[in-house]
């Protein structure tokens, strides 16, 4: 009986570690079908994704084919929401329609970032400042060309070139720019470092005098400044910092006024009618107040002009936000 029992403990034993062995084999088996189906999903998501980024692409070189130049980032935007391709535009990504992906702007190819263009006037630029490249930047130069087509060139007058701004002093640099009368609505932008707070006024781009429109600071406080029969202006709530860059934008559209900082809108104000021509159409001016003769004696700003825009109308939100997010990446800021 005891050599019985024995054997029949062996043998369940052995039954025993059978079944786990099986028991593992399953389990294992089980586990890699799973894992195969989720890389199966994982694969055919990814190819669902590719096939809209492909379509999108094939959509931004017909537009560049149509145009002769690539999309800008806002373009992109645009035809992705008015295709169908998503209903939720965010800043850097979009969310698929129907499938969800997310998408980054910067995993699709055949666009470019730019400024919005449409009737831009005047266009300084502190790294292609003589209008032919990047790479030929001038550090001597007195004209900063306009790269707005047909535009006038800035004269400049004392200030110093840096590798992508110039440098005024605050005493006697300005940059004369020519006239800018008879407008109906406009956009102004400025990229801009404060070398310092400076008391009172310091004008950064304007031809006021009876008239006109532009940026200037009070203690270092952003205002958007346009003459409808006397100024109306739309303040800043809070001063700048110095040593920091930013994009100060101004827009008129015949009802509103409208002043943003690095995008975002800080005041508006309600006004109408068209904007007066300064007095003895004095030059726009960047740095200082034109006086009658044109030249400034006051209001001088000590800062670091990086850029400049004009435009023949005022700019939506989404077009000032491109703008800044141009400026961001191109002055790294």
């Amino acid at each position: 009986m005891k050599s019985n029992k024995g054997v029949t403990l062996i043998a369940l034993a052995i039954t025993i570690i059978v079944l786990l062995i099986l028991a593992s084999i399953t389990i294992g088996s089980i586990t890699d079908k799973k894992g195969i189906l989720k890389e199966a999903e994982s694969s055919s998501a990814e190819a669902e994704k590719e096939s809209i980024i492909e379509k999108i692409e094939a959509d931004l070189y017909n537009e560049k084919i149509k145009t002769g130049k690539k999309p800008t980032k806002l373009e992109l935007k645009k035809m992705i929401e008015d295709k169908g391709y998503s209903e939720s535009i965010g800043k850097d990504s979009f969310v698929s329609k129907n499938t969800n992906y997310t998408i980054n702007y910067d995993e699709i190819l055949g666009w470019e970032d730019d400024y919005a263009g449409k009737e831009l006037i005047l266009h300084l630029d502190g790294i292609n400042n003589t209008g032919y490249g990047d790479e030929n930047h001038s550090g001597t130069t007195n004209t900063w060309k306009n790269l707005a087509r047909g535009g006038k060139n800035g004269t400049i007058t004392g200030a110093i070139w840096n590798k992508d701004n110039l440098s005024l002093d605050g005493q006697d640099d300005w940059v004369e720019l020519g006239q800018y009368v008879d407008k109906d609505t406009i956009t102004v932008e400025t990229t801009v470092m404060l070398k310092s707070i400076q008391t009172g006024n310091a004008d950064i781009i304007g031809n006021w005098q009876e008239g006109g429109f532009g940026i200037y600071l009070t203690n270092g406080i952003a205002r958007a400044s346009i003459w409808i029969g006397q100024y109306i202006e739309a303040r800043a709530s809070e001063a700048l910092k110095t040593n920091q860059i930013y994009t100060i934008s101004q827009t008129y559209d015949g009802e509103n006024l409208k002043l943003y900082i690095n995008g975002e809108l800080k005041a508006s104000e309600s006004v109408s009618g068209k904007i007066g021509n300064p007095t003895y159409n004095v030059p726009m001016l960047i740095g200082g107040n034109p006086e009658p003769n044109g030249l400034p004696v006051n209001e001088l700003s000590n800062v670091n002009v990086y850029s400049a825009r004009i435009y023949d109308r005022a700019l939506t939100q989404d077009e000032i936000t491109n703008n800044y997010e141009v400026d961001r990446t191109r002055f790294n800021f």
